[in-house]
């Protein structure tokens, strides 16, 4: 019986190891005074696959404190050539009730939302993403940690 559960732990752990499609997923701290506009967050990550899509999700993390139901960024991808393309994207926090969509435990709320779906990285190499706060404000107090996660999606044809 040992043997035959030791088994099936071993496929299951097989399994889920080969299901990982997450190329990065990270959050960075931010200034505890809040995230400013001058304050640009980096991500680098390698891309060897460019025969599927990707999948980006906006991380952040917020104190419940934080007042706003969706927070403004720029995003800048550039590709391992130099070449870069700007999206200008707006991240819901809550609903129109004010329920947020995130999830945490305690004060701090951590969301992961999409946000640039079937994006093509049609070159090998490094790419690097820069992620600024594009709100009316020049600070933004209550956000902790931003990030970005990069997922595989499907093949393209």
């Amino acid at each position: 019986m040992k043997s035959y559960l030791a088994i099936i732990g071993l496929v299951f752990l097989s399994i889920t190891a080969c299901n990982n499609s997450s190329v990065v997923d990270d959050f960075q701290e931010v200034d505890p005074e809040g995230w400013s506009y001058t304050d640009t967050v980096h991500t680098t990550f390698e891309i060897v696959d460019t025969t599927h899509y990707y999948q980006l999700f906006s991380n952040m993390r917020v104190s419940g404190d934080f007042t706003m139901t969706n927070m403004q960024i720029k995003l800048i991808i550039e590709k391992p050539n130099g070449d870069s393309k700007e999206h200008e994207i707006s991240v819901k926090l809550a609903d129109k009730s004010g329920k947020w969509l995130g999830s945490g435990l305690g004060d701090i709320i951590t969301f992961q939302q999409p946000i640039l779906a079937l994006q093509e990285f049609n070159q090998k190499g490094e790419y690097t993403v820069h992620i600024i706060q594009n709100m009316r404000e020049d600070l933004w107090p209550h956000v902790h940690a931003v990030g970005i996660k990069v997922d595989k999606d499907k093949e393209i044809f």
